[in-house]
C-alpha cells in the first residue's frame, strides 16, 4: 500500500484545479452517466467538470490526496457545507456553467430542462426532505485514480468531514449514479435511502440516494 496524505485545499491553484478535472474525466468519460450529462458530447465532459470544482472550490470545501513520495494527486472530493448548493450565485455559474450549458445541444438542453432537472431534485427532496441537500454536507463528487484504489483513499478523505460534520451533529449525504459504488458507500456506514432511474435517448442510469448520521 503506497503512503498518502489528505487534506484540505483552501484556494486550489489553477494546476490542482487541472489535475482534479482531468482525473474525473479519465474516470468518467465513459460512463453513460456522464453522456447523458453532456448531451452525448464528449468534448463537453471536461467544461462540465471544470464548471462543477471551480464553483465547489468558490463556495465549497475541497480535498485532497497526494503521495507521500512525491506529492502526486491520487484522489479528491468536493463538498458543499451545511447551508451552501451549487451554482445557486451568479459568481459560481460564471465559472464556467453558463458556458457549458450554451454549448449543449437543443436535446442537451432538453435533457436538463424536461428531464433531469425536474427528476434529480424531486427525488433527493423523497429521500431527505426538501431542505435536506442544503441542511448537511453534500458530497458532489469523490474520485480515486484507478492504480490507488482500494487503498481507502476515498474513505479517508471523507473522512475529514465526517470528522468535522461531527462536533455539530450535521448529516452528510449523497448520490451515486454507478451500480458498483453502492457497497463502497455502505461500508463506510452511510445508508441507502432510495434508489430511482433517469432515462434519456443517450441511455439510462440509476440514482442512489446516501445519509450518514453523525448524532
Amino acid at each position: 500500500m503506497s503512503a498518502y496524505t489528505v487534506q484540505r485545499i483552501e484556494s486550489p491553484s489553477a494546476e490542482e484545479i487541472d489535475k482534479a478535472v482531468a482525473l474525473f474525466v479519465s474516470l468518467m468519460k465513459d460512463g453513460v452517466t456522464t453522456q447523458c450529462l453532456v448531451g452525448g458530447d464528449l468534448s463537453l465532459v471536461d467544461p462540465m467538470a471544470r464548471s462543477i470544482i471551480r464553483a465547489g472550490c468558490l463556495a465549497g470545501e475541497y480535498y485532497n490526496a497526494t503521495t507521500v513520495e512525491d506529492g502526486k494527486m491520487i484522489g479528491f472530493c468536493l463538498w458543499m457545507p451545511p447551508g451552501e448548493d451549487l451554482f445557486n450565485t451568479e459568481e459560481q455559474r460564471a465559472l464556467g456553467l453558463t458556458d457549458f450549458m450554451s454549448k449543449l445541444s437543443p436535446e442537451g438542453k432538453e435533457f436538463y430542462k424536461g428531464t433531469y432537472l425536474k427528476v434529480f431534485p424531486s427525488f433527493v427532496g423523497e429521500c431527505i426532505g426538501p431542505t435536506g441537500k442544503k441542511d448537511g454536507w453534500w458530497l458532489h463528487m469523490a474520485m480515486t485514480a484507478p492504480e490507488y484504489q482500494r487503498q481507502e483513499v476515498a474513505t479517508s478523505l471523507i473522512n475529514l468531514v465526517k470528522e468535522k460534520a461531527s462536533k455539530h451533529g450535521d448529516v452528510l449525504a449523497l448520490a451515486v449514479s454507478a451500480e458498483e459504488n453502492v457497497p463502497v458507500y455502505s461500508s463506510m456506514g452511510f445508508q441507502n435511502k432510495g434508489k430511482t432511474t433517469v432515462s434519456s435517448e443517450w441511455g439510462e442510469f440509476p440514482i442512489y440516494v446516501f445519509t450518514y448520521e453523525t448524532k
